[in-house]
């Protein structure tokens, strides 16, 4: 509301009394002048201005449910597929489509919550997280009915969709990171709100500024083990409006009971982070 307020103000004075512009011009001068000494530093890119306008203090309905994985089987099964297919399969790629089959079995958590009533998502759409330069920015590749497709024309997807952001050829992922470069922080949460609601529960391309129809999918997945990571607890990002997001932790050997004895193995621990609204303990169990 606040930001169509604006807005609105804004075409007003453009079209009738400039004063409301000069207005709004002279307090966000004031906003960069003051933030002079402390925002411009390697420490306020955009990513950060972005993370900042997004989220408030904390208050949302997140779950948290770390599973430990035995992957002697899995890294068996790869390893014979890798013999024959032509794109590298890896554990990202096969925990992708486990998610997409488990979704498409659990409606009750494959959706969006559009005017306070929950409503099934017809596909599942999978977007995987992207760490380009070096970790500064993310950007998402969305692989469409993943849940039909193979692990290798996963694994292709997926690959083309890394080479074009991290080449810098992307231009939807440009539009979308534009305003945190234009717009100061306190307007960036507010406009990513209005876009993400009606772009990912609506269903609303928006081009301009690059978001597709349900530009985020049904759910996220972040391969932290590529930073070394063996567990992380990620939040949302809110404006993403998705139910769930998968974190995939880094490889690592742990002792596990199997059967009557104590080997040790091959462990990944991937952790779900649930929306309260969307899944309680039933539900979720599901998908694990």
């Amino acid at each position: 509301l606040i930001v169509l307020f604006i807005i609105t103000c804004l075409i007003y004075s453009y079209l009738y009394d400039a004063t409301f512009l000069k207005l709004y011009l002279l307090v966000v001068g004031g906003y960069y002048l003051i933030q002079l000494p402390i925002g411009c530093n390697r420490y306020n890119r955009k990513r950060r201005k972005m993370m900042i306008g997004s989220w408030s203090e904390p208050n949302d309905p997140q779950i948290y449910l770390p599973l430990d994985i035995d992957l002697t089987n899995a890294k068996s099964y790869l390893e014979k597929k890798n013999e024959t297919c032509p794109n590298k399969l890896t554990i990202t790629h096969l925990v992708g489509k486990i998610i997409g089959i488990a979704m498409k079995n659990e409606k009750g958590m494959n959706g969006k919550i559009r005017l306070g009533n929950y409503v099934p998502h017809k596909n599942v759409n999978v977007s995987f997280l992207i760490a380009l330069d070096e970790g500064r920015d993310l950007a998402t590749c969305v692989i469409n009915n993943i849940e039909r497709k193979s692990l290798s024309e996963i694994s292709q997807e997926l690959n083309l969709g890394a080479l074009s952001v991290r080449s810098h050829k992307d231009i939807k992922h440009k539009k979308r990171t534009l305003g945190a470069v234009i717009l100061p922080t306190f307007l960036i949460g507010p406009i990513q709100e209005i876009i993400g609601y009606v772009s990912q529960r609506l269903g609303w391309p928006i081009p301009p500024v690059g978001m597709d129809r349900y530009a985020f999918g049904s759910c996220l997945v972040t391969n932290v083990g590529s930073m070394g990571y063996k567990t992380v607890l990620a939040p949302f990002t809110p404006f993403t409006n998705v139910c769930l997001l998968f974190s995939i932790g880094a490889i690592h050997k742990k002792a596990m009971a199997v059967g009557d004895e104590v080997l040790v193995r091959d462990v990944v621990t991937i952790t779900i982070t649930a929306d309260h609204r969307f899944a309680d303990g039933a539900s979720a169990s599901h998908i694990y």
